[in-house]
């Protein structure tokens, strides 16, 4: 099996393998433990018997296996990254503070049973003692799963690859011919596309006529152009010239309005009837694309070492995870540093719904909508994934979806 058949085979069992794993730790720590006390008592000729040695030490473990979790979701609700540890830090002291006190009820009330089944009764202590005695492990028990959980999950992260957004050019789609367009009024702005998708916004100028007049195409009734008007010169993405007129660039001349009467602010003359119907004319689609922000097409992905490109129409689900986003593709989870509410402007809307607070899916791949008692629902997949789907967002998508 390849590297990426391993990751595949282990994301698909990624919960089962951490319980496992958690599991497998802290009861060999316990068994180990159980070994050494009872080594300690025999030498110090204690009168206690193996089985009270191992039910202290097994009674605190299987509390541990049932806190683990918690600490997990205090992890992803606290994050200790840079920038936020010293805000978050106080309430992960508060956090194991409470997984002492839930920790020594739990493993008390367990160790009472096992000496009941005995004949005996267990004796936990003055409980103002022990239960600073335990807050003292308990709270470096916790650090511990806290930088376990971090390693692990940056392992796992360097091992799927982390994603960022690749810097995309502004679009440079050609313009097909010179056409009079209106605008709101200001003074003239020239900017210029170049063929490799470069654009350079040149400062306000004041010259005189002839470096105020747009050059004209062969063939082509272009006016000059004048104070009140923007020149947006446009170059073939080919070859930098305007596939219709040899060397001269494709030109939008923008003619600024004047708010007071709505008419065009150029010399004395009356305007055209024409013109006035050109100027009142909605921008063409090309026209009005240019203005729409650009959407990646796709992410760049490092994974141990190597970088590859993920299209983004690969992505399946995102979903929130603290300061990250995973974005899910083929039972990948690809890490983003952003905001789900960020990266979901971004994202073309008539593809991707919000379902969720903490999840984004795509449209196309539900399969169906399984309502739940509480007016929530679950989503059904296509690859037999189920995400959450909470009531705020459930009727909007039924909207999109039909």
């Amino acid at each position: 099996m390849t590297q990426d058949d391993w990751l595949r085979f282990y994301l698909r069992r990624r919960t089962a393998f951490e319980w496992t794993a958690w599991t497998a730790i802290l009861l060999g720590s316990a068994l180990a433990n159980t070994v050494t006390v009872y080594l300690d008592v025999q030498r110090a000729r204690l009168p206690f018997e193996w089985w009270e040695v191992a039910s202290w030490e097994f009674s605190s473990a299987l509390m541990w296996i049932l806190l683990v979790p918690w600490i997990v979701r205090a992890m992803d609700a606290k994050p200790l990254r840079w920038g936020q540890w010293r805000r978050n830090l106080p309430w992960h002291l508060l956090f194991s503070l409470i997984c002492s006190l839930v920790h020594v009820l739990g493993m008390v009330a367990l160790r009472k049973l096992v000496y009941a089944v005995q004949g005996h009764t267990y004796d936990f202590g003055p409980w103002a003692r022990e239960l600073g005695y335990e807050a003292l492990k308990d709270v470096r028990s916790y650090a511990f799963v806290v930088v376990v959980a971090g390693a692990y999950r940056l392992m796992l992260w360097r091992w799927q690859g982390e994603a960022s957004l690749l810097a995309e050019a502004p679009s440079t789609a050609p313009v097909p011919g010179p056409a009079r367009l209106g605008t709101g009024s200001g003074d003239a702005v020239r900017a210029s596309v170049d063929a490799h998708g470069r654009r350079e916004d040149h400062d306000r100028t004041r010259g005189d006529a002839s470096a105020r007049a747009a050059r004209p195409a062969p063939g082509d009734d272009c006016s000059p152009v004048h104070d009140d008007e923007v020149v947006r010169t446009v170059s073939s993405p080919g070859n930098g010239r305007s596939p219709d007129s040899g060397d001269a660039p494709l030109s939008i001349v923008l003619t600024a309005e004047d708010p007071t009467n709505g008419r065009s602010r150029n010399a004395g003359t009356p305007s055209d009837p024409a013109d006035a119907d050109a100027d009142a004319a909605p921008l063409p689609p090309h026209a009005r694309a240019m203005d729409k922000p650009p959407r990646p097409e796709r992410l760049l992905v490092k994974k141990l070492g190597k970088e590859f490109l993920l299209p983004m129409a690969e992505i399946e689900w995102v979903q929130a995870c603290g300061n990250y986003i995973n974005l899910h593709r083929q039972h990948h989870d690809y890490p983003l540093r952003s905001t789900l509410s960020a990266f979901e402007q971004t994202l073309d809307p008539d593809e991707f719904v919000r379902v969720h607070r903490s999840y984004l899916v795509r449209l196309r791949l539900i399969e169906a909508i399984e309502p739940t008692e509480a007016g929530d629902a679950h989503l059904r997949l296509r690859d037999g994934s189920r995400l959450p789907c909470s009531r705020t967002y459930l009727d909007r998508l039924r909207q999109q979806l039909t």
